[in-house]
């Protein structure tokens, strides 16, 4: 199905670095599809830190390095606008700093639950999500190539 995401660079890290490694994003959803924010940042070069699927495995985080700073949306029944903030978590704020200061992630294995869920496309050796099948992930490298 067609989804929409716009997404802007707010900072990279290393700090005054030539060839930064991770970038905080403002990501705007314009459409709510499963694993869009995931796969669209790793689409164009910014994979989650700690997203095991679509990017590389994080001893530093349990999940993805994934907040939702403000969420809006209309309410069901009364169509008022609610707005929620949340703060940035202390656990993202210390990595972000380490990030900045030039640390490396910790690396992680995949246990062998999520080592069950890849698949690898064998010509690119490309991770397959679980949910795509084979041909359906073919036809998608074919479409769009592999970026």
């Amino acid at each position: 199905k067609p989804s929409h995401t716009d997404y802007e660079v707010i900072a990279t890290a290393p700090k005054d670095s030539a060839k930064p490694k991770y970038s905080l994003l403002r990501v705007t959803l314009h459409t709510g599809r499963q694993h869009q924010i995931r796969i669209h940042a790793a689409h164009h070069g910014h994979p989650l830190v700690g997203d095991w699927v679509y990017g590389e495995p994080c001893g530093d985080l349990p999940g993805q390095a994934l907040h939702a700073a403000i969420l809006g949306f209309a309410h069901p029944r009364t169509g008022e606008p609610i707005t929620i903030e949340a703060p940035f978590p202390e656990p993202l704020e210390q990595l972000w700093a380490r990030l900045l200061a030039g640390a490396d992630l910790i690396p992680s294995t995949l246990n062998a639950d999520q080592r069950s869920k890849l698949g690898r496309n064998q010509s690119s050796g490309v991770r397959r999500p679980a949910w795509l099948t084979e041909v359906e992930f073919e036809a998608l490298q074919r479409e769009f190539g592999n970026r």
